[in-house]
């Protein structure tokens, strides 16, 4: 349980770390185990989030975009960081 916490915790830091230096009108939420953002812009938050998700998606990364995402004891920092990685290359494209 302490090593998903640890993941989530990564994934959370790394996700807000991105947002910041990107300028994303956005709001990483939830617990380290089960994250999710949230566009803040009303009038293209629905815009921005298909565009995102789209992106994460083609880049081989699946977040679900209606409900929290869910880390496990299989995912390793590797995973994280690809999927870090992903979030940015999506968000940089916004």
């Amino acid at each position: 349980l302490e090593r998903i916490w640890g993941m989530g915790r990564m994934f959370l830091d790394g996700l807000e770390q991105i947002v910041g230096e990107l300028g994303i009108p956005a709001e990483v939420v939830g617990y380290p185990p089960m994250p999710f953002m949230r566009f803040l812009s009303s009038d293209s938050a629905t815009d921005l989030s298909a565009r995102f998700y789209r992106g994460v998606v083609e880049r081989g990364v699946l977040l679900h975009p209606g409900h929290q995402w869910f880390i496990s004891a299989a995912h390793t920092p590797f995973d994280i960081e690809e999927a870090l990685c992903a979030c940015r290359a999506s968000l940089a494209c916004l």
